[in-house]
């Protein structure tokens, strides 16, 4: 892929989600080009025109986004312009998830908005488990991350039977979300509540002191992003001839930090 394409994807995806209401209000989401490169990867298939495929990535793109603005709904209201700010928030993850559905019904393609749907509510599901800190073990825990990181992408991969891409995604998304919590939840002053953090620091805990819990929460997460890592350079060794160029060097760039 060139990366002329990535902008053309940038292009097709703020034209089709350009609110300009929403956009005054509050902040647009931009794409996330990881997940691009994935879907790209995933969404490949001889039977469908270079436009086709356009409109399916871009489709998932949306979804992505409707996943991701939600997770930036303020979880504490102090005022008015607060309150508003949430309506409007989830309102916009609203306006994605409409946007995704309405283009995936020109193409037609059922199936494919039958797996979106799966994996927003999948996503959905893992999501509620970690803002309950619901996870009896570590293994539990990075199972969540990686349900809520990767299983658009994964169950994308696996429809068009791009398998490699979708063993290659779980890994790569897992962790380089478990770089960025890890990263971050030692340096921001006030972690709970943060979206960023979200839902892992969603609520601060009553029945220990604050401190505490993060350096915890801290320490388990690096301990299974070093199993993470460990089973993403497994999974580049077995799976590196179907990655892009692109691909190749973000991984790189992830695996360096």
């Amino acid at each position: 892929m060139k990366m002329s394409d990535m902008i053309t994807y940038t292009i097709v995806f703020l034209k089709l989600s350009d609110h300009r209401y929403l956009h005054d209000h509050i902040t647009r989401v931009s794409i996330d080009e990881d997940k691009t490169y994935l879907l790209i990867n995933s969404i490949q298939d001889d039977n469908l025109r270079e436009e086709e495929e356009v409109k399916r990535v871009t489709a998932g793109l949306l979804v992505d986004a409707a996943l991701t603005t939600h997770q930036y709904v303020p979880l504490h209201n102090e005022n008015e312009q607060r309150e508003k700010e949430k309506q409007l928030v989830v309102l916009a993850g609203d306006w994605y998830s409409s946007l995704y559905y309405s283009e995936l019904s020109k193409l037609g393609d059922v199936g494919l908005v039958r797996v979106f749907s799966r994996s927003i509510q999948k996503t959905n599901n893992a999501k509620i488990r970690l803002h309950e800190r619901g996870w009896k073990d570590l293994e539990e825990l990075e199972e969540l991350i990686t349900t809520m990181e990767a299983t658009l992408i994964q169950n994308v991969g696996i429809y068009f039977n791009q398998r490699s891409i979708a063993d290659f995604a779980g890994h790569f998304l897992t962790y380089r979300r478990l770089l960025d919590l890890i990263e971050h939840a030692g340096q921001d002053k006030e972690p709970f509540g943060s979206a960023r953090l979200s839902p892992l620091f969603a609520i601060e805990p009553t029945d220990r002191d604050r401190e505490d819990y993060i350096q915890e929460m801290i320490s388990n997460l690096e301990v299974v992003a070093a199993n993470v890592k460990d089973r993403l350079l497994a999974s580049y060794q077995d799976n590196e001839a179907a990655l892009s160029t692109q691909l190749k060097k973000r991984f790189m760039e992830l695996v360096n930090k």
